[in-house]
């Protein structure tokens, strides 16, 4: 209900993190802050307790929404006596897919250890923190080591787990717990003339559940439980005809209990031909002519070869089509060899895009800063390439001075990028083959904050809203960006923390509801209300 929501949204505003450079001023005036919007939400409770037109189960419900936020209050005071103000505490909320607050979910914090830092001390390490959320939802763990942590929340067996990595001192962490839920899909399965097929196997993929469909064609059948957002697939399989799969990209719809889908199986042809063709490529891009590009099957034990022309490009017709084979390209000394995973062709001709390492290797160093310039320190962030023939992902490491180094990489072009909210990333930063590469990479992360409310044309809260809060600007050459995931709660409430820059792109949607974009400038502190149409 609306009262919830107000005493959800006051709570929510003791969750606002306070980066490690940030003054004691400010710590002070985020839980005067608090304390004045729980002093504003308790005289509306007041009011309707006392108001004659009110029935008496919402009297009584203000009444215990008043309780718990007076219970607040006195707890908020009592941390404006102590020396430190969540520098290393993690605090949030627990809401289901709905977007309401879920109580009595259980959330476990495990610290991440990068592959740098996993022959640390022992008494460097922290193992798993449980909590419990409260009737309101939240929860909150206090006097963490700095650094990344992963959150897990759970309850029961009707909603999957959720995790979420954050770093200690982010306040507001949002984990999303979503229904198990199944669908019903029934339809009729044809040949490529329309004439019904009996005995199709119909399965749901990840499951060994199946069902045949009947002289008619028809079939009837339930998928598997699966998430928001991730639809089902399934496959129909018979002899003498080509595997098919269909995506039920209707199941996204959360109001919808079944589906129809009708498929038409193509006749699987005697050995079909294929042609396969592609183009070979540096880690910079530059065509690489004269490379023998070899493709064989270990299954058919058939080989076939073409050179690259030009401009990279090879062609190879005629290709048996199936399964078990494999691309290998050997070019010159200034390149390394390279070998493609194991792959299926047909029926449809196939084209390969090739990126080849280079034999010389690059490093990179740099300085990772906030937006004003303050050294990072302890900041966890991953290297990982751009293209066919990526680096693979290295853990990145600040020191006390924001810097970090790393030596034996592959040229072309790389990206840094965290993977706990925010999401941050500097990226066009590009590594020559066999030269150093110094670079200053600013990343979006502060002590500011913003508060919010998803309402529709007529006022109303829209709970469960998505809202994906950007940034982005270019520093020297370097591309720095953020991203913020979060969700309305019940009453229509979001806060975004630890904001840095000075003005963030905003898209919100809600099922039912016109998408809405725009740009916010911070300051002024006060509420921003998003009305979707």
């Amino acid at each position: 209900m609306v009262m919830a929501a107000l005493v959800a949204i006051a709570l929510g505003l003791s969750y606002c993190g306070v980066y490690q450079s940030g003054s004691r001023e400010s710590e002070k005036s985020a839980l005067s802050q608090s304390t004045t919007g729980i002093d504003n939400n308790l005289a509306r409770l007041k009011a309707q307790v006392s108001d004659p037109l009110s029935e008496q189960s919402a009297k009584d419900q203000s009444r215990k929404d008043a309780e718990a936020l007076q219970q607040q209050k006195e707890s908020l005071e009592e941390t404006s006596t102590e020396d430190e103000l969540g520098e290393s505490a993690i605090s949030g909320a627990v809401l289901d897919d709905a977007g309401q607050l879920v109580q009595g979910a259980t959330v476990v914090a495990q610290f991440v250890e990068p592959a740098a830092q996993q022959n640390a001390a022992p008494q460097a390490r922290v193992s798993g923190l449980s909590r419990t959320t409260d009737r309101l939802g939240s929860f909150e763990f206090k006097d963490l080591v700095e650094g990344e942590y992963e959150l897990t929340a759970s309850k029961g067996e009707e909603y999957f787990p959720a995790s979420l990595k954050v770093r200690a001192g982010m306040a507001n962490a949002e984990l999303i717990l979503q229904r198990f839920r199944t669908i019903r899909v029934y339809g009729t399965i044809s040949d490529d003339l329309g004439i019904p097929l009996d005995a199709v196997r119909v399965r749901t993929l990840g499951t060994h559940f199946n069902v045949q469909s009947d002289e008619n064609g028809r079939y009837d059948t339930k998928t598997a439980p699966m998430r928001a957002g991730s639809p089902p697939v399934l496959e129909f399989n018979r002899e003498g005809f080509v595997e098919t799969r269909r995506r039920i990209e209707a199941a996204l719809d959360s109001a919808s209990e079944e589906v129809q889908l009708d498929v038409q199986m193509e006749p699987d042809s005697d050995q079909p031909k294929v042609v396969v063709a592609g183009q070979v490529q540096g880690p910079l891009g530059e065509p690489v002519p004269g490379v023998s590009v070899r493709l064989k099957s270990f299954k058919a034990a058939q080989g076939y070869s073409a050179s690259t022309d030009n401009s990279g490009e090879f062609n190879i017709p005629l290709v048996d089509a199936g399964d078990g084979y494999r691309l290998n390209v050997l070019p010159s000394e200034d390149y390394e060899a390279y070998q493609s995973e194991v792959f299926s062709l047909g029926p449809q001709d196939a084209f390969f895009e090739i990126e080849l390492e280079s034999a010389k290797s690059s490093s990179l160093s740099g300085t990772v800063t906030d937006l004003i310039g303050r050294p990072l320190s302890g900041f966890n962030l991953w290297l990982r390439g751009i293209g066919t023939s990526a680096q693979s992902p290295l853990s990145v490491r600040t020191d006390a001075a924001g810097r970090f180094r790393l030596e034996q990489l592959r040229a072309g072009e790389v990206r840094l990028e965290s993977r706990s909210q925010p999401m941050l990333s500097a990226s066009n930063i590009v590594l020559q083959p066999g030269v150093h590469k110094e670079v200053e990479i600013p990343l979006d992360w502060g002590s500011d904050w913003l508060m919010g409310r998803v309402v529709d044309n007529q006022g109303e809260p829209v709970s469960g809203a998505s809202i994906v809060v950007r940034w982005k600007e270019m520093f020297s050459g370097v591309l720095s960006e953020s991203r913020r995931d979060l969700r309305s709660d019940l009453g229509g409430y979001f806060t975004v923390s630890n904001l840095g820059a000075e003005s963030y792109s905003l898209t919100v949607q809600a099922s039912g509801y016109q998408t809405f974009q725009g740009q916010h400038q911070l300051g002024g502190g006060e509420e921003l209300q998003i009305e979707l149409p």
